[in-house]
């Protein structure tokens, strides 16, 4: 990995890493969405996190500008990492290998990085897509900050970056500064990184969309989540994990706000799939941690934090469903 320089190289090499596993049936779109950028001196790096499906053949089509590299199964992670270790630019960006950028995003990224020395990030926003690459929703954006430190109270309580890896850009001397993906991480690598990142330097953001991100093509399945045990052994998981990221990154009363968020997280779950006791318990465990909005004060939402609806959901999940159809009945009268 190369020592990030200055913009006096006006066409710094940027290294684009694809992790990949068993995803043979969109990765060819990722890698056509790569080579069409405007932006020209790049590099294609895949990394194939012990694929057993068609992936290897169809990125063999593209050997003459793309560097396939094989893994043992070691999880998404390991396979980012490994791509870092190899890669030659003074940028570096992510593309999950089922999205897909929009062909200025390098171009847009880059430019931003131009304002000042201190940024070691650029994030953007998005659309997100159904399997078939038909967009579903309205583009998402996250608009700067008006100081790190404002930024990094949003991040720390709640995971800002849009698109997350597929949609940032990031210089090679940040991971020199702060090191790569902690593989151990099942929840929230991404977080994690993010959280470290912002610690040393500042984050900024592209206003508009340029990534388009796959819903619905995981090949890891949440299972049939009408089993208790299922649900159970994946919030526990989750938590475990990200109570990791938060330990390990977060301090004082954003901590508390930051705890208050995984049970209000973990809350929302098992009320979705009917399991109101459990998720009573993580409701209050959430508001225990922090009473108060969660989320730092956005009066005009041009954040678009999600709506703190802790307290409603209390009620929710104390109140048995017929009564609140009942209840629900009536106010349409």
């Amino acid at each position: 990995m190369r020592t990030s320089v200055t913009f006096k190289d006006n066409h710094p090499l940027v290294s684009v890493i694809i992790p990949t596993y068993n995803h043979g049936k969109y990765i060819e779109s990722a890698i056509k969405s790569v080579i069409a950028q405007e932006y020209a001196n790049k590099e294609i790096i895949v990394v194939d996190d012990g694929s057993v499906d068609n992936t290897c053949d169809v990125v063999a089509k593209y050997h003459d500008i793309v560097k396939y590299h094989y893994q043992d199964n070691m999880g998404e992670s390991a396979a980012r990492n490994h791509g870092l270790s190899i890669a030659n630019g003074e940028y570096f960006a992510f593309l999950d290998a089922d999205d897909m950028w929009l062909p200025n995003k390098l171009t847009k990224q880059l430019e931003v990085f131009r304002k000042k020395d201190s940024i070691g990030m650029v994030g953007c926003g998005g659309y997100d897509i159904d399997e078939s690459g038909i967009i579903i929703s309205p583009a998402w954006i996250r608009e700067n900050y008006s100081s790190r430190d404002n930024m990094l109270e949003a991040l720390s309580i709640h995971q800002i970056i849009p698109g997350s890896s597929s949609g940032v850009l990031i210089k090679a001397n940040c991971f020199k500064k702060v090191g790569y993906f902690n593989v151990e991480l099942k929840y929230g690598p991404d977080w994690d990184m993010w959280l470290r990142i912002a610690a040393h330097y500042d984050i900024y953001f592209v206003t508009e969309p340029l990534v388009l991100i796959r819903k619905g093509s995981s090949v890891v399945s949440k299972g049939n989540m009408t089993c208790i045990g299922q649900l159970s052994n994946i919030v526990n998981k989750e938590e475990k994990h990200v109570k990791t990221v938060i330990d390990q990154n977060i301090k004082g009363k954003t901590k508390r706000r930051a705890y208050a968020n995984l049970y209000f997280r973990t809350g929302s779950y098992y009320l979705t799939y009917g399991y109101r006791g459990r998720a009573l318990i993580k409701l209050l465990k959430s508001i225990a941690h922090w009473p108060l909005r969660i989320y730092p004060k956005d009066e005009r939402n041009i954040y678009r934090y999600p709506k703190d609806s802790r307290y409603y959901l209390l009620i929710k999940a104390l109140i048995p469903n017929i009564i609140i159809t009942y209840i629900k009945n009536i106010c349409r009268k």
